[in-house]
């Protein structure tokens, strides 16, 4: 049986930099997810996470109207949205005094051991830069 998962790869653009949003989870730090059951969507999955987590509030984050996007690894499925920070000074809400770190595309992939979420990470890098023209 696949496992479904959803997350959503946040952003904050500071400087001429584009940082990421990685929080400390049950495998280390990751961009948040959590399982899709099957009486909802990937996407009604990223919504219940920021609301159940209040990580931010909801004029912050915004999860424009893009496909999500995909990595499957042997029984595993994610689904990856973009969402872009625009309070990007104002930190999480994070349950259990979790921890969260901003990072730089390059110190994302150091800090990930699943070449598949890095792989969902350089193609978000690739969007964003698209859309926000930044390099």
């Amino acid at each position: 049986m696949v496992q479904w998962i959803a997350g959503v790869i946040i952003f904050r653009l500071s400087d001429d930099n584009i940082e990421y949003l990685l929080v400390n989870g049950a495998e280390g730090f990751a961009p948040p997810e959590g399982h899709v059951t099957e009486e909802e969507s990937p996407l009604m999955r990223v919504t219940a996470i920021n609301k159940v987590t209040s990580m931010f509030d909801r004029t912050d984050l915004e999860i424009p109207a893009i496909d999500s996007i995909v990595v499957e690894e042997d029984d595993i499925k994610r689904n990856y949205y973009i969402g872009r920070l625009h309070n990007g000074l104002k930190p999480p809400v994070l349950e259990n005094d979790s921890k969260y770190e901003w990072l730089v595309l390059n110190d994302v992939i150091e800090s990930l051991d699943n070449h598949h979420v890095i792989a969902a990470f350089r193609n978000a890098q690739n969007i964003i830069e698209s859309i926000y023209n930044v390099e």
